[in-house]
């Protein structure tokens, strides 16, 4: 479980505690944390934010910022000519999508031939290839097993990006139909979106009536 110093140095975790409104408050700390410039610890909690027992509570405006956040944390990278040919190439790569096999850029989470949101890779923050998918075994987070793979061996201590929590390379385990879990994801994201839309449209104004 994710754990976070206080100012005493000791160490809290929101896990431990069943507070009904725990994610209107880590969902505050997020945006706060961002406006201090606290880069390490809005990731942290966003990441929390997004694992299953949160996400579905999280509300939709504040889900997509902070996937963003999570899919691109702030890491300083040389800016070599090289550097930039990778990522120019990464960002020119097409992968299927994992519900209709459209070729799509690898970094898009929306295919516009089926209109599904998809969901990303916990490793790479590209959307996830239905060939090559797994989860993680603790918080159940999408990934792309490949990645997720690599990410271990070459990680001394790897741990979740998401959950925080050690990951063995003997418990990933490729899913070779991941159908009920895509639809699952899918499912609980368009639940989302409508209930903020909802929400939305009962904010505004409305037109008298005679």
């Amino acid at each position: 479980m994710q754990c976070f110093p206080t100012i005493d140095g000791s160490c809290f975790n929101f896990m431990d505690f069943c507070l009904p409104d725990v994610v209107p408050i880590l969902t505050s700390t997020v945006i706060e944390c961002q406006k201090a410039g606290l880069k390490s610890a809005s990731f942290g909690y966003a990441a929390m934010l997004l694992r299953p027992e949160y996400r579905e509570k999280l509300d939709p405006k504040h889900r997509r910022k902070f996937e963003t956040l999570v899919r691109r944390p702030d890491r300083k990278t040389e800016s070599t000519e090289e550097d930039a040919e990778n990522r120019k190439t990464e960002q020119e790569a097409f992968t299927p999508c994992p519900l209709c096999s459209s070729p799509i850029t690898a970094s898009s989470l929306y295919c516009t031939e089926c209109r599904i949101t998809l969901p990303y890779c916990i490793i790479t923050g590209n959307h996830v290839i239905r060939s090559d998918f797994t989860v993680c075994p603790n918080c159940q987070f999408p990934a792309i097993y490949s990645e997720f793979m690599s990410y271990i061996e070459n990680t001394d201590s790897p741990n979740c990006p998401m959950c925080s929590v050690k990951v063995e390379r003997e418990s990933i385990r490729r899913i070779l139909d991941p159908s009920k879990t895509l639809a699952a994801w899918i499912s609980s994201t368009e639940e989302a979106e409508k209930t903020g839309e909802d929400a939305e449209n009962k904010s505004l104004p409305q037109e008298p009536t005679i």
